[in-house]
């Protein structure tokens, strides 16, 4: 068995900043993702958009319901380095699971440094 590695802070830093290896991402990337998730907003009838699960104003999800109440259950927490993004820019990846009768939640929650890392885990479960 090896010694655990130490890494530097620069090291860590460029494994969890992912953005910084695609520089061009916020203008290849997301506007197709938001477009996208804008026309599958607008078709499912039933979507339930901005849903509170607590009183901050990101405390926030969408849901998808498909019409079986107890059907499978999918819940996608957005990445962002715990620093940005939001769950509108993803809807569009609901769309397959909708269709293969699995309901899906987006959600928000609350960026550092506004909050300790710690914080997250539980905003989340309370969201779920």
């Amino acid at each position: 068995m090896t010694q655990a590695q130490e890494y530097s802070v620069e090291q860590i830093e460029a494994s969890y900043n992912l953005r910084d290896l695609r520089p061009d991402y916020e203008n290849t990337m997301v506007p197709g993702w938001v477009e996208r998730s804008a026309c599958f907003r607008a078709e499912h009838e039933s979507a339930r958009l901005d849903i509170a699960y607590g009183d901050g104003k990101r405390d926030q999800l969408d849901l998808f319901p498909v019409a079986d109440p107890k059907a499978p259950f999918l819940a996608y927490i957005h990445g962002g380095y715990w620093q940005r993004g939001d769950k509108s820019v993803y809807s569009f990846l609901a769309r397959p699971f909708v269709a293969q009768g699995i309901s899906v939640a987006l959600v928000n929650y609350v960026f550092c440094p506004n909050v300790r890392l710690s914080a997250i885990a539980p905003q989340v479960r309370r969201a779920l």
